[in-house]
């Protein structure tokens, strides 16, 4: 068994605890298993083979750190949403320098126009409920939607080994931080919580693993 399967493994088992926690407790481990899944994320990152030095990877990682503090503070007693919410942009402003690594900052109808419908969706459900946090949640909303257009670039670009992986964790993200909005400021839905723990864990571990897969495709062309 590879240290990676033992790391997603890991990682599974994390998500089936935390569901388990917001069922029947204890509390305590609702806290703190979302930031250990990350972390487990981040170590399969950081462990898959490829250049150290390598920009792309650089960056996911950068993400992924950011966004492990951006746990701690949704997780910390007290509402510190401000500072999870800014964790959690400079997470995807570090995905985006990542996604730009392959052809720069790029754009086009067939991905911008639905992302667009999509962000003006789910600002027209949240909008009645944001109230002072109208401002932070739109800016929040225009980087997801910025990060998530270059990594369905990517994609669609066929950029590079791995790009689909980056492209369908940006679209769990969004998924995740949509579900998200919903339970804060719009009332929430059955599972809510269970929904937002799978595709923010989905996402991380799909954009993770899309550096891997770029740095071994890498190493095969050399």
């Amino acid at each position: 068994m590879t240290k990676r399967t033992v790391l997603t493994t890991l990682v599974a088992l994390s998500a089936v605890l935390r569901i388990g926690a917001d069922a029947m407790g204890p509390a305590w481990l609702d806290f703190v298993v979302t930031p250990v899944a990350t972390m487990l994320i981040i170590a399969i990152a950081w462990t898959d083979p490829g250049d150290d030095t390598d920009p792309y990877r650089r960056f996911v990682l950068a993400g992924l750190l950011f966004s492990l503090i951006g746990d701690v503070f949704l997780v910390l007693p007290g509402d510190r949403f401000l500072p999870g919410l800014a964790s959690f942009l400079f997470a995807h402003l570090s995905y985006t320098i990542a996604f730009t690594r392959d052809g720069g900052f790029t754009g086009s109808p067939v991905v911008t126009l639905p992302l667009a419908l999509m962000g003006s969706m789910v600002m027209t459900v949240l909008l009645p409920g944001l109230g002072e946090f109208t401002l932070p949640v739109l800016i929040y909303m225009l980087v997801i939607l910025t990060m998530s257009m270059q990594a369905l670039e990517r994609w669609r670009r066929h950029s590079h080994a791995g790009a689909r992986l980056a492209g369908l964790g940006a679209l769990a993200f969004l998924a995740s931080d949509a579900s998200l909005g919903i339970t804060r400021f719009a009332g929430g839905f059955p599972e809510s919580k269970t929904v937002v723990l799978l595709t923010y864990l989905l996402s991380q571990f799909l954009i993770a693993r899309s550096a891997g897969v770029r740095a071994a495709a890498r190493v095969q062309q050399a």
